[in-house]
């Protein structure tokens, strides 16, 4: 059979075994001037604010057009890219301007002919285009994506729009002026089907669905509506942001730092639109951190659903994180004990999913539990640690769980037992790298023949973590914004004496900050309260006491001895920012302690 027509129109081109290889076009000199050399120097400021960004992007394309720049440029049609004088390959409908893979990813190109394949190579990054098979790969695996199904006349902007984010380069088009790749020698840049538990990866915890999406950052992204379910991403950088679609049926997500306050996002758009800002952080001090997408299961009034959407994660500064361990632990290590009522969002928290009822019994560990028949409610345990033990119930009534690590494979546990047994070893996880981990617990709605019901029962879990030994803050200056009488000042929280105690006036917005006398690395904050403890709080720190981090919040305060872990910061002061009372009475707290990490 004939072979299939391939036209490789290549200006001045010579085609070799190995590849083709490119001649420059004498008329397609570089662009070079004042008002370009700005515009770059602006974009690759990649702590300016988003909105200046967008209005850079828009002068940049313009520019290019107007100055007939092709290098890292394209118009939006196909027809206006076939009268360009540059290399190219075209086979049918699909073309590959060489220039701007060359010169505007600044990757290495080569054309098979006996294959009928192109390869690009970047880096660690290799993409393999088959032109008869219409597929691409990635580093040796196949990349799902439909660019080749498209119809209409933009096909080649969206090809390459697709390479350049399987770059990971910063890229920027719109229907109308073509398509223009960003400088972004500052940013790594994270497409939501990259998964896993390290860093830059998405970990997406509880019912999220994947598909693709055209005009999304590489034809894909995630979403849901599930209330509760969220996506975690660990990453090394003085800033993040986060792109998703906007759209009728979207509602409002949480999103928070390194455990620190949640700040509300409401996603909803009258018509939809892909790769928007969603999110962008503050600066943050340089090193590890953690992001947090929660779907609220909140609306506003002209939202038609609940839907949250993510499409990728830009980091801004990156830098290199430790990832052997990715968080070293210091010895010894030492066990925190974590009741199932301590629930909220944030770490050391037990986070339920679905239908569970809550019951007190005196031979359980703090003489409560949770527990559930209802099939595939689930409960997360997001914990910083190498170790976990979960305990719970085992009875004639009980049935299956499904337990695992990191979304890893599920280990069932039958917790039926003849007898009742409480507060009985469920799992034991193995050894981890010491770091960040989530458990889960899911109901299967299945038990053995002797058993007469479903019922998981959850108690405990005791958590390995570092051994903080140091009490950073032990009398040190400490400050409050109120007091309730002279003898229980702010300096009682940090006196080493349970006994004694900072009690606030009755008021719910208070704080408490405790000065380390020197920045130091501080990863743990331990809150022993008194009778009068806080329901909702937040905790932040400081080098300076000017541009404060938050690390952790809460709005669900039981009273218990709070032993809260994050990523390490170096900070000087740590702020107890208080915010809702449990009772009608001030704040009363026996201790403030701050350990390093």
């Amino acid at each position: 059979m004939m072979k299939k027509l391939l036209c490789i129109v290549i200006a001045l081109s010579l085609i070799l075994s190995s590849g083709a290889v490119y001649a420059k076009n004498d008329k397609a000199k570089a662009v070079k001037g004042t008002k370009l050399e700005q515009l770059i120097k602006q974009l690759t400021n990649h702590l300016c604010k988003a909105s200046e960004r967008t209005n850079l992007i828009k002068e940049l394309i313009e520019y290019k057009k107007k100055t007939k720049d092709y290098s890292s440029y394209l118009p939006a049609k196909d027809e206006d890219i076939l009268k360009l004088t540059m290399p190219m390959i075209k086979q049918e409908n699909i073309i590959i301007p060489v220039d701007i893979i060359t010169k505007g990813m600044g990757a290495q190109l080569s054309y098979d002919g006996n294959a009928n394949q192109v390869t690009i190579v970047k880096g660690g990054t290799k993409v393999v285009i088959d032109l008869g098979k219409k597929t691409i790969s990635l580093n040796g695996k196949e990349y799902k994506t439909n660019v080749f199904k498209q119809n209409g006349n933009k096909k080649t902007v969206k090809l390459i729009k697709l390479i350049a984010e399987l770059f990971q380069l910063e890229v920027h088009w719109d229907e109308k002026h073509g398509l223009v790749i960003v400088p972004s020698p500052e940013t790594i840049v994270i497409n939501d089907s990259i998964t896993g538990t390290g860093y830059n990866q998405f970990s997406y915890v509880g019912n999220w669905s994947y598909g693709f999406q055209d005009g999304a950052y590489g034809d894909d992204n995630h979403w849901s509506k599930e209330t509760g379910a969220y996506a975690l991403i660990k990453f090394n950088g003085r800033k993040i942001r986060i792109y998703g679609a906007n759209a009728p049926n979207c509602g409002i997500a949480a999103v928070s730092i390194d455990n620190g306050k949640e700040n509300k996002v409401d996603y909803y758009a009258k018509e939809r639109e892909d790769n928007v800002l969603i999110y962008e952080s503050p600066t943050l001090s340089p090193g590890n951190h953690v992001l947090k997408i929660r779907v609220t299961g909140e609306k506003n009034k002209k939202a038609t659903d609940y839907f949250v959407t993510i499409d990728r994660a830009v980091v801004v500064d990156p830098g290199t994180p430790d990832q052997t361990p990715p968080t070293p632990a210091p010895e010894p290590v030492e066990t925190i004990y974590l009741n199932d009522n301590s629930t909220g969002t944030g770490s050391a928290r037990f986070e339920y999913f679905g239908t569970w009822s809550y019951t007190n019994r005196n031979t359980l560990y703090m003489g409560d539990c949770h527990f559930s028949n209802s099939q595939d409610a689930y409960c997360n345990v997001l914990f910083y640690g190498k170790k976990i033990k979960l305990y719970g119930v085992k009875d004639v009534s009980n049935g299956i769980a499904a337990i695992s690590i990191d979304g890893g494979a599920e280990v069932k546990v039958d917790t039926f037992s003849k007898d009742r047994q409480d507060s009985v070893l469920l799992y034991e996880s193995p050894e981890l790298s010491m770091g960040y981990h989530v458990l889960k617990v899911r109901v299967t709605g299945e038990k053995n023949a002797s058993s007469l019901n479903y019922v998981i029962a959850l108690d405990k879990a005791e958590i390995l973590s570092p051994a903080n030994t140091t009490n950073l803050a032990l009398g040190k200056t400490a400050q409050a914004s109120s007091q309730d009488d002279a003898s229980r000042g702010a300096e009682k929280a940090v006196d080493g004496k349970k006994e004694t105690c900072w009690y606030s006036q009755y008021a719910d917005l208070q704080w408490i900050s405790v000065d380390l006398g020197s920045a130091q690395n501080i990863a743990r904050v331990k809150i022993y309260w008194d009778v009068a403890y806080g329901k909702s709080y937040y905790i932040q720190v400081s080098e300076d006491q000017n541009t404060w981090y938050n690390v952790f919040s809460t709005t669900t305060g039981d009273g218990n001895i709070d032993d809260i872990t994050f990523t390490p910061v170096k900070a000087r002061y740590v702020k107890l920012n208080l915010t809702e009372r449990a009772t009608q009475w001030g704040y009363a707290i026996n201790e403030l302690e701050v350990y390093g990490g």
